[in-house]
């Protein structure tokens, strides 16, 4: 046993050091500890996988809105563009299913009469492209004012002009 200067044995015991019982002393406060560390920083590490994982999910959800909005953007645009060409019939009231790839949006259309003399004079006509996704609730209108192109307009082919 180990002594001061003084003569007096310590009473407590030097890390590595024996105890009576057998005991190393000081070796389970100091594995303790460690634990009690490796443990703290393993939910601190959780704590911050979580937060980054929660982010990243809200923005990967975030760019899929934006993608399905996109699309039915573009797709109430062409559409539009196509009943001005004449290249779509105007089946009003039904939902209709599109194509692949887009066989996940079906498309509706509702036709309003304008009340105006200007409307009236130009003969046009205000359509309204809806645009339904079927595995969400999102639903996107675009509305113009168009003139529609006449029967007669369709089966006419345009004049050439005759070279001289």
């Amino acid at each position: 046993m180990k002594t001061f200067f003084d003569g007096t044995t310590p009473t407590w015991r030097p890390s590595g050091e024996r105890t009576p019982s057998g005991a190393i002393a000081g070796g389970n406060d100091a594995r303790g500890a460690a634990l009690l560390e490796v443990i703290l920083a393993l939910v601190l590490f959780v704590a911050a996988a979580a937060v980054v994982t929660s982010g990243l999910n809200s923005a990967l959800s975030s760019l899929d809105r934006q993608r399905i909005h996109l699309h039915m953007v573009n797709l109430a645009s062409s559409i539009l563009a196509e009943i001005q060409l004449g290249i779509r019939s105007l089946e009003v009231g039904s939902a209709q299913a599109l194509p692949p790839p887009w066989d996940h949006f079906t498309v509706e259309l509702a036709i309003t009469s304008t009340r105006t003399e200007l409307a009236e004079a130009g003969g046009l006509t205000q359509v309204e492209a809806i645009i339904h996704h079927t595995d969400s609730t999102v639903v996107h209108r675009l509305s113009q004012s168009i003139r529609l192109p006449t029967p007669r307009q369709l089966n006419e082919p345009e004049e050439e002009e005759a070279e001289p």
